[in-house]
């Protein structure tokens, strides 16, 4: 949600960035300025999960951090939970 008060003429255009990159972009930037690196549970040492959590909206972003040049597939699979709402397309998001 987007709110804008002002006592001046404003002209609005809303596009759908979940199709473009911008998406992407916008959570790399939150989560390398404000996230907290978290140690992983399978003692896999070069890929970490990077998560921040702002209390005051209630959003969680996660983020996988591959500290190598070798390809990782990853899963994050949020499929089974309720009451949340996702900015990607799917509650499973797949990559490599």
């Amino acid at each position: 949600m987007l709110t804008f008060h002002t006592d001046n003429p404003v002209s609005v255009s809303v596009k759908d960035a979940l199709s473009t990159d911008l998406n992407s972009k916008v959570n790399k930037i939150i989560l390398k300025s404000l996230g907290e690196e978290k140690t992983n549970n399978n003692n896999n040492i070069d890929v970490y999960t990077v998560e921040y959590y702002s209390k005051s909206n209630n959003v969680v972003s996660i983020g996988i951090l591959n500290k190598t040049i070798l390809p990782y597939r990853i899963t994050l699979d949020f499929s089974n939970t309720k009451n949340l709402l996702f900015t990607s397309k799917s509650p499973k998001i797949e990559k490599v």
